[in-house]
């Protein structure tokens, strides 16, 4: 399977679900709905959306909650990343200009405000209480793992259980509120949502975990600048695992980042992951993760559905951008 064949094998559903969260942004106001214009040209393969729907599909028969469910999650996922543009002072996002760089940071802080109160809005409109309680955890754990994030930038003394901690909240909350939400909006049975839940939380994890790596991979066309974790102070999968295999250097190169020159870090640090094979060993994780998400499918019956959220487990752990 393809993603062409998961848009095919949705199609009627993607276009409700993009029915609603259009008709959820719109504005009466022209200068809001241009920026709108411009976040949605940059809107991505939309997998939180997709996976929600995909959530629906597997248990059930897609609702206008489905659609709603669907909506909120493309709508938070991409509230929080206009506010991480405007902490991380990004110029680009997908090889185009972020809203701060094309409009002001005030402006991506407000649309991105603006988003939020859409997405809380869209909630409300058939008031589910598995569904609300879902997605306030998820935006809660989103905030407090960026904050989190921000703390361990302060000190350097990230350690692996942090980095599951900071992945999870910041990354996996979300892909598990959509499933999970997916699932509740058809009706699904506790076993049948607990096992979405995992898939996502694994899937979340080898999202994030990838995103990571390929910060760590400049030879790759990305679409961002390479290096740019390690230049923020962000200790990630890849440097800890580097660490695991040479801990003798450890203290030296947290040392060299506590107090470096940007240009220095960044290139002994490179250098330092790439000789102790601080990518390959977290390649060798980032594909357990994915193992991990498809085993959690295997009380579902093979269906075009499970074959697309494998075909998803596959594609978070293989992706090049």
């Amino acid at each position: 399977m393809r993603l062409d064949d998961i848009i095919l094998l949705l199609d009627r559903d993607i276009k409700k679900y993009r029915e609603t969260l259009f008709a959820e942004i719109k504005s009466e106001e022209p200068f809001l709905n241009q920026i709108n214009d411009h976040i949605l040209l940059n809107n991505g393969k939309e997998l939180r959306g997709l996976l929600a729907l995909l959530a629906a599909r597997i248990c059930g028969k897609p609702t206008t909650l489905s659609y709603n469910v669907a909506a909120v999650g493309q709508i938070l996922h991409n509230a929080t990343l206009i506010h991480d543009d405007v902490v991380d002072e990004a110029v680009t996002r997908r090889g185009n200009l972020t809203v701060g760089a094309k409009y002001s940071a005030a402006a991506a802080v407000l649309i991105g405000d603006f988003w939020l109160s859409r997405a809380l809005n869209l909630l409300n409109k058939e008031l589910k209480k598995e569904v609300n309680d879902a997605f306030s955890l998820a935006i809660s754990k989103m905030s407090e793992g960026e904050l989190i994030q921000l703390q361990k930038a302060n000190t350097l003394n990230t350690t692996e259980k942090d980095y599951y901690k900071i992945i999870e909240y910041k990354t996996s909350a979300l892909f598990v509120a959509c499933m999970e939400c997916g699932a509740i909006s058809v009706g699904a049975d506790l076993v049948k949502v607990e096992q979405l839940k995992k898939y996502a939380a694994h899937l979340g994890n080898a999202f994030q975990m990838k995103d990571d790596i390929l910060d760590y991979t400049p030879s790759l066309n990305t679409g961002k600048p390479s290096g740019l974790d390690i230049k923020e102070k962000k200790i990630t999968l890849p440097l800890l695992c580097a660490f695991n295999n040479c801990p003798d250097k450890e203290l030296q190169i947290r040392e060299l980042i506590r107090v470096g020159e940007i240009e220095k870090i960044s290139t002994e640090v490179l250098n330092f992951v790439k000789e102790y094979n601080g990518v390959a060993t977290a390649e060798t994780i980032l594909k357990q993760e994915g193992g991990k998400a498809k085993e959690a499918l295997s009380i579902f019956p093979e269906t075009p559905e499970k074959e697309a959220l494998i075909f998803f487990a596959d594609y978070v752990c293989n992706r090049e951008i």
